[in-house]
């Protein structure tokens, strides 16, 4: 299945206007029920969403369940080597730590690295992006 990657490595997180989060919604709302739950179009657009609401401190736990749910999707169906999953998984990690929710953000970290290193190998840079972020998530403990 190919996907789509509109990924902001390490951006940092502004905050979204309302209308942005609406129109984000609005256009999964609709893709998902011309296309369907499952259609490519439909989990981007459910992705572009919790990264619209991840921007939002006072949205990011309904981005986590967003991302956690499209992340079951794209496991069950591709599996967890898939690069999609593994870059959602990624995503979905610096939404929890920015949450404040360290020790479940290193774990997830962890998990995508580990796959990202049997997929990708140590030297491809999505591999040294999570590499950079688990740094990030273990030195914030001090």
């Amino acid at each position: 299945m190919r996907r789509r990657t509109m990924f902001r490595r390490n951006a940092a997180p502004e905050r979204t206007s309302p209308l942005a989060a609406k129109l984000a919604r609005l256009r999964y709302r609709y893709l998902r029920d011309r296309l369907g739950e499952y259609h490519p179009a439909t989990l981007e657009a459910l992705l572009e969403v919790a990264r619209v609401l991840g921007n939002d401190p006072a949205q990011r736990d309904k981005a986590i369940d967003m991302y956690v749910s499209l992340a079951r999707r794209v496991w069950t169906e591709a599996g967890p080597d898939d690069p999609w999953y593994l870059e959602i998984v990624q995503e979905a990690g610096e939404v929890v730590y920015l949450a404040g929710q360290v020790d479940r953000a290193e774990s997830m970290f962890h998990e995508v690295l580990d796959g990202r290193r049997r997929v990708l190998g140590p030297h491809h840079p999505d591999t040294q992006v999570t590499e950079r972020s688990l740094n990030r998530v273990v030195g914030s403990r001090g």
